[in-house]
Order: C-alpha cells, then sequence, then structure tokens
C-alpha cells in the first residue's frame, strides 16, 4: 500500500491502467517502485548539499549576482535535462514562488526553470509543486480588489468548508450520478460524456468527484457559461491533489485573467488570436494548412485547444500544467503552434 507521501491521489485514479502507462507489469510493482522513490527521495536527497555540489543552482535570494554568475547560473538550467535525483524541499520552492511576485528577475529564473525541467510524473516533489504555484497566483490575487467571491480565494478553504458547498447544493444526494454543468458542454445537441471530456487515468469516484468539483464551480461563479477546457484541467488537479484542493485551485486561478475564459465569446477570441499568431510567426506552417486542408481553416483552427488535450499523452501534458499554472493559457498558444509546425514539417516530409 503506498503510504501518504505518495504524489497521486490513488483514491480517485485507476490504478491498472495507470501502472500499464508507467509500464509496471502490476499494480503492486507500481505501488514497491513509488514507496522507493519517495522514501529515498526523502531520506537521502538533501537540497543544500545537492546545491554545494552544483546539481542544481538555486535562486540569488540573498545577494545580487554579477551578470557572469547570472549567465552560468542560466546555463546550469538550460543543460539541465531532468532532476531526478534532486528533491526540493516544499519550503525553498515556496520562497523562490514568493521572491518571484516581487522581483523580474527571480519570476524569469524560476519559469526558465519549470520550462527546462521535466520531473516524471510519478515524481515526489508533485506532491506538492502545483499547489505552491497555486499559492503564487493565490498571492497575487489577494493583492487585487476582487470584491466577488472574495471568502473562495483564501488559501484556508478547507475539506470542511468544501463539504459545506456541497450540502447546500446537494444535501444528502452527493453520491449520485450528476451531470456536468452545462458550460463545460461543447456541443448540446450530443452526448457531453462524448465531446471532449478528458479523465485520463481517473476511475468512476473520479468522474465523480470531478463533476461534484464542476457543479460547486458553477454554483459560486455563475458569470461563467462556456469553459469545456475545465474538465481536462480539473481532472489533470485531481490526479495530484484531493478533490476540495481542486476546487480551490480553480478558484484561485478564476481570479485572475490569465487561465480561464468565461464565456463562448471569450473562447472564440482565442481561436482567432491562434489565427493570428499562427501566421504572423509561422506563416510556412499556415501556409502548409491552407494547401492541405479539406475543410475550413476556420473549422481546423477552432480546435486549437484540444491538439493538446485531446492528442498528448499524460506526461507531457503534466509538464505542460507545470507552466500553465505559471505563467497562464499563453503556453498553451506556444504549445499548439509548436505542435502546428511540427505537424507541416511531417507533412511536407511526405
Amino acid at each position: 500500500m503506498i503510504d501518504s507521501r505518495s504524489c497521486f491521489n490513488l483514491g480517485l485514479v485507476d490504478r491498472e491502467k495507470l501502472a500499464n502507462f508507467l509500464g509496471e507489469s502490476d499494480f503492486d510493482e507500481l505501488s514497491n517502485r513509488l514507496n522507493q522513490t519517495t522514501n529515498s527521495a526523502y531520506e537521502e536527497s538533501n537540497y543544500d548539499q545537492a546545491v554545494k555540489n552544483n546539481k542544481f543552482n538555486s535562486f540569488p535570494m540573498r545577494k545580487k549576482n554579477s551578470s557572469k554568475a547570472n549567465r552560468q547560473s542560466q546555463q546550469s538550467i538550460s543543460k539541465s535535462v531532468n532532476f531526478n535525483g534532486v528533491m526540493i524541499s516544499q519550503d525553498e520552492l515556496n520562497l523562490n514562488i514568493r521572491l518571484s511576485n516581487n522581483r523580474q528577475q527571480e519570476s524569469n529564473r524560476l519559469k526558465s526553470l519549470l520550462r527546462s525541467n521535466f520531473w516524471p510524473i510519478d515524481h515526489p516533489i508533485r506532491k506538492y509543486l502545483w499547489k505552491c504555484l497555486l499559492l503564487r497566483q493565490n498571492t497575487n490575487s489577494n493583492k487585487e480588489n476582487t470584491a466577488s467571491n472574495s471568502h473562495l480565494k483564501d488559501t484556508s478553504l478547507t475539506e470542511f468548508e468544501y463539504n459545506k458547498h456541497l450540502n447546500q447544493i446537494f444535501g444528502k444526494m452527493r453520491e449520485i450520478d450528476i451531470s456536468l454543468p452545462d458550460f463545460v458542454n461543447t456541443n448540446s445537441k450530443q452526448d457531453s460524456s462524448s465531446s471532449h471530456m478528458n479523465y485520463y487515468f481517473l476511475n468512476n469516484k473520479g468522474i465523480q468527484a470531478i463533476k461534484r468539483i464542476l457543479c460547486v464551480y458553477e454554483y459560486h461563479f455563475p458569470h461563467v457559461t462556456y469553459n469545456p477546457g475545465l474538465v481536462s484541467i480539473s481532472s489533470l488537479l485531481l490526479h495530484y491533489m484531493p478533490e476540495h484542493e481542486v476546487f480551490a485551485s480553480l478558484c484561485y486561478m478564476s481570479s485572475t485573467k490569465e487561465h480561464f475564459i468565461e464565456s463562448k465569446n471569450c473562447w472564440d477570441t482565442t481561436c482567432s488570436v491562434f489565427t493570428k499568431l499562427l501566421k504572423n510567426y509561422c506563416k510556412s506552417s499556415y501556409d502548409t494548412f491552407s494547401k492541405y486542408a479539406t475543410v475550413s481553416l476556420d473549422i481546423i483552427f477552432s480546435e486549437w485547444y484540444w491538439w493538446l488535450f485531446d492528442s498528448l499523452s499524460f506526461d507531457y501534458l503534466v509538464k505542460i500544467m507545470d507552466c500553465f499554472l505559471f505563467e497562464g493559457q499563453k503556453i498553451f498558444y506556444r504549445v499548439s503552434l509548436a505542435l502546428a509546425q511540427q505537424f507541416s514539417r511531417c507533412k511536407y516530409s511526405m
């Protein structure tokens, strides 16, 4: 049995599918390996020793580095493929994130780290990485004048408080099979379960938890009328967080304008923005689409969002989420543009 320090929320995950994805023959082997990975990371990895051995460059927190030192540290980050052998403590990560709120240089360094590093999906740091990144968003949102739903943006939102919201909506019927709210349905004429509903490795309990989370979210954010991507995003979060923390995370991100859309008009705007970005910065790719398209380009580019969540594998999506939680939705544009370029190259080589 995996102990409490395991990074996965295994009570809501399909263990057999997860084991197969990670290349394990059965879940017992997966459990043993995760236990060994977690224990060794906590017992053997020492952050200060890693810095001393130059395995990881700490952010410049105490004194201003020279330009030469900055260049060397940036090169060290860019050359690093992953940090599988280094365990960054939660306190150290929190400190660097808080510093990045007030110092642009720290923010750029942390952004470079998240973009260049690739922690595996079962790495122990994933137990708290996303929570720390969301704490930064919550800190920023508290500085702004956000009167509506301000009680939901407090980091003290506990499981007890979340259950109070559930009782207000469902009463004692929370375990029944409920429907997803209308704002996540991409096509009202068809069953929402078959339209971009990505639950990844969640089991039936996990799927029901997602439905409860989104129904409570709809109750507290009635102005959100269209955001089908929330099913995929909340499902990814639920692999590593309890149900009430996923709801709190959605509330934190909704307090900014960097992560979510709120209406069909906003969704259509993102499609137009992506088309313009592709045409301006990846002209050859845009021309390739124009040459080989058998349907309208508007139809093709209206699906740009689902190139990520419907097509990429789980490990890639987890990596993208690392950057998304820190940078916002612009990272989705970057990745989709890269996919469009890759497609055009493959098409041209044929």
